[in-house]
């Protein structure tokens, strides 16, 4: 399977309309784009376990939620950019967040306790800067 464009609505449903058993690998070039289909994006990868291949560049919400979901990630021949994380998005205080998860974002308790065991923990630690200044992974 491969993804190249922005991330926007829908993103789930496609993957899942393309997503057929058994299939291992996810090949990725995208800016990024919308921080809570990002997630969304992520919580769906993330238990299928796949290899993730960036093939141009993975920024923003494909690097914070795609590319930490892949079992196996590979830099083929790009980069993958962060500039900031889910605290970010919602703000530093983690109640707070969660809140903001359930209320407007109309994720459960189980799903949000999922993703920060999950893709969302291994980023947390990375801190957050202005979009326009990235941190690399060559």
């Amino acid at each position: 399977m491969s993804f190249k464009g922005h991330i926007e609505a829908g993103e789930t449903d496609r993957f899942k309309a393309v997503y057929q058993e058994g299939d291992t690998t996810l090949t990725v070039d995208s800016p990024g784009g919308d921080a809570e289909v990002g997630v969304r994006l992520g919580m769906k990868l993330f238990p299928e376990k796949l290899y993730l291949i960036v093939d141009g560049f993975c920024a923003s919400s494909c690097a914070n939620y795609a590319f930490t979901s892949g079992a196996t990630k590979f830099i083929k021949k790009g980069w993958v950019g962060y500039h900031g994380n889910l605290s970010a998005f919602l703000g530093k205080d983690r109640d707070k967040s969660v809140v903001t998860l359930q209320t407007q974002h109309h994720l459960s308790e189980k799903e949000i306790k999922a993703f920060f065991r999950g893709p969302s923990l291994l980023i947390k630690e990375w801190g957050t800067v202005k979009p326009t200044h990235f941190r690399y992974l060559l």
